[in-house]
């Protein structure tokens, strides 16, 4: 299929976005593994207090989500895939925007607002990769 050649021979990301990928991905692999070891002091960081045990084994499953995640984003950079590079920052807005329609519905818009943040870096940082 030629109308598919263009996106199996896409060229390697810049260096610099690679670095800058990995560099994100390394703190977000941080932040869910500390998701998943103490879900209790992650809890708040989501934006919506989960002290019950159920709210608590919710965090370890959006750390275990972070975690997988930023692997594959590792892997993608590390390996030069753009498209896949691409793909995974998309999805993470995509996860953001999620977590943001949550988390304003459950205690306002106010209490989102790093999910906003994130849904506008994960954004950019997907843009620039595709056309570094």
């Amino acid at each position: 299929m030629p109308h598919l050649k263009r996106f199996t021979n896409l060229k390697a990301p810049s260096l610099s976005a690679r670095i800058i990928t990995i560099t994100v991905a390394l703190v977000w692999l941080s932040i869910g593994i500390l998701e998943v070891l103490s879900p209790a002091g992650w809890d708040a960081t989501f934006g919506i207090p989960l002290t019950s045990p159920d709210g608590l084994y919710f965090v370890q499953a959006v750390g275990s989500r972070n975690i997988a995640i930023s692997l594959i984003a590792i892997f993608a950079a590390l390996t030069g895939m753009r498209g896949a590079l691409v793909a995974v920052f998309a999805g993470i807005a995509l996860i953001a925007s999620l977590d943001f329609y949550v988390v304003s519905s459950a205690m306002g818009a106010i209490h989102a607002l790093k999910h906003a943040f994130f849904i506008l870096l994960m954004s950019g940082i997907s843009i620039w990769v595709a056309l570094s």
